[in-house]
C-alpha cells in the first residue's frame, strides 16, 4: 500500500484560518464554520481564551493545504 495522505481536504479559506491560529489564541476572524470543522478534525481546540492550535493542526500546516 502506498503512503497516501488521507487528511480531509481544506478549502483555501479554511487552511488560512488554521494558519492564523499558529499565531496564537483566536476568536475573532475565524468563521464559525471553519472553527467547527477545525475542531472536529482535531486541528484546533476551544479554550477559555479562544481557539488554540493542536499538534495535529501544526503538522497539517507543515504539510500544506
Amino acid at each position: 500500500m502506498s503512503d497516501v495522505d488521507l487528511a480531509p481536504p481544506l478549502t483555501e479559506a479554511e487552511f488560512q484560518s488554521l494558519a492564523d491560529l499558529a499565531v496564537g489564541f483566536m476568536r475573532r476572524g475565524v468563521l464559525w464554520q471553519h472553527e467547527e470543522k477545525l475542531i472536529a478534525l482535531g486541528y484546533a481546540v476551544d479554550r477559555a481564551g479562544g481557539l488554540a492550535l493542536t499538534e495535529a493542526g501544526q503538522q497539517r500546516i507543515e504539510r500544506g493545504r
